[in-house]
């Protein structure tokens, strides 16, 4: 059976969330699918809602690297393709305030 993502919508203003930490996800334009690729940006070959799927399961267990101040994610064992160019995880860099949405990106 192929791994199903978790149906989500998106918030009214423009977020995804929150996880059981409270914290809310904000996609990334550039980092988007849909978007143009005219720069280094990687982009996710995901959904908006499934980008969310993969922030949650990097956020609620809290997978932090304190050196690179981010979350990782990866999904199904690596088994499922996140970014455009073949990536299987993720990066979800701690917000610089407090106020800040979580975003991340394929790496």
């Amino acid at each position: 059976m192929a791994f199903q993502f978790p149906r989500r919508k998106r918030n009214q203003d423009g977020t995804y969330g929150p996880t059981s930490r409270n914290h809310y996800y904000r996609p990334a334009p550039y980092h988007a699918r849909t978007s143009l690729k005219r720069s280094s940006k990687t982009r996710w070959c995901l959904r908006e809602s499934e980008e969310f799927y993969v922030f949650r399961i990097a956020d609620e267990p809290w997978w932090e690297c304190a050196l690179n101040q981010c979350l990782f994610s990866i999904v199904d064992f690596g088994n499922i393709l996140l970014g455009e160019d073949g990536e299987r995880l993720a990066a979800f860099p701690v917000p610089r305030n407090a106020n800040d949405y979580w975003h991340g990106y394929p790496i």
